[in-house]
Protein backbone atom coordinates (compact mmCIF):
# COMPACT_ATOMS: atom_id res chain seq x y z
CA UNK A 1 0.00 0.00 0.00
CA UNK A 2 2.91 2.22 1.39
CA UNK A 3 4.97 1.64 -2.12
CA UNK A 4 1.34 2.39 -4.24
CA UNK A 5 1.19 5.26 -2.46
CA UNK A 6 4.85 6.60 -2.91
CA UNK A 7 4.92 5.62 -6.18
CA UNK A 8 1.55 7.26 -7.57
CA UNK A 9 3.62 10.55 -5.80
CA UNK A 10 6.49 9.71 -7.89
CA UNK A 11 4.32 9.92 -11.05
CA UNK A 12 2.39 13.31 -10.28
CA UNK A 13 6.04 14.65 -9.39
CA UNK A 14 7.60 13.23 -12.80
CA UNK A 15 4.44 14.35 -14.67
CA UNK A 16 4.67 18.17 -13.11
CA UNK A 17 9.27 18.38 -13.35
CA UNK A 18 8.35 17.44 -17.55
CA UNK A 19 5.79 20.09 -17.67
CA UNK A 20 8.19 22.23 -15.75
CA UNK A 21 10.62 21.79 -18.34
CA UNK A 22 8.31 21.93 -21.39
CA UNK A 23 7.35 25.23 -20.04
CA UNK A 24 10.71 27.23 -20.03
CA UNK A 25 11.39 25.20 -23.52
CA UNK A 26 8.49 26.82 -24.74
CA UNK A 27 9.17 30.43 -23.24
CA UNK A 28 12.43 30.37 -24.60
CA UNK A 29 10.76 29.94 -28.39
CA UNK A 30 8.41 32.26 -27.57
CA UNK A 31 10.75 35.13 -26.75
CA UNK A 32 13.24 33.56 -29.67
CA UNK A 33 10.35 34.16 -32.13
CA UNK A 34 8.85 37.28 -30.76
CA UNK A 35 11.89 39.08 -31.21
CA UNK A 36 12.49 38.20 -34.92
CA UNK A 37 8.61 38.71 -35.88
CA UNK A 38 9.25 42.35 -33.63
CA UNK A 39 12.22 43.14 -36.54
CA UNK A 40 12.03 46.45 -38.68
CA UNK A 41 13.63 44.75 -41.70
CA UNK A 42 11.59 44.52 -44.54
CA UNK A 43 13.93 43.15 -46.72
CA UNK A 44 16.00 45.10 -49.43
CA UNK A 45 14.62 43.43 -51.94
CA UNK A 46 12.04 40.94 -53.18
CA UNK A 47 14.11 37.70 -52.31
CA UNK A 48 14.65 39.17 -48.83
CA UNK A 49 11.68 39.69 -48.48
CA UNK A 50 10.38 36.67 -49.18
CA UNK A 51 12.73 35.24 -47.15
CA UNK A 52 11.17 36.60 -44.06
CA UNK A 53 8.05 36.45 -45.18
CA UNK A 54 8.70 32.48 -45.00
CA UNK A 55 10.12 32.74 -41.97
CA UNK A 56 6.89 34.48 -40.64
CA UNK A 57 4.63 31.62 -41.90
CA UNK A 58 6.75 28.85 -40.59
CA UNK A 59 6.45 30.52 -37.32
CA UNK A 60 2.90 30.56 -37.75
CA UNK A 61 2.49 27.49 -38.58
CA UNK A 62 4.64 25.98 -35.64
CA UNK A 63 2.47 27.80 -33.51
CA UNK A 64 -0.44 25.92 -34.58
CA UNK A 65 0.88 22.54 -34.16
CA UNK A 66 2.39 23.39 -31.14
CA UNK A 67 -1.28 24.90 -29.84
CA UNK A 68 -2.83 21.48 -31.02
CA UNK A 69 -0.25 19.35 -29.57
CA UNK A 70 -1.07 21.14 -25.82
CA UNK A 71 -4.95 20.48 -26.65
CA UNK A 72 -4.29 17.01 -27.35
CA UNK A 73 -2.31 16.48 -24.51
CA UNK A 74 -4.26 18.75 -22.40
CA UNK A 75 -7.40 16.35 -23.24
CA UNK A 76 -5.89 12.65 -22.80
CA UNK A 77 -4.72 13.33 -19.19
Amino acid sequence: MLAATRRGRLDESHKLQTFYRDAEEEEMWVSEKAYSLQSTDYGHDLNSAMVLLNKHEVCDVFSILVTCDHMLSYYTL
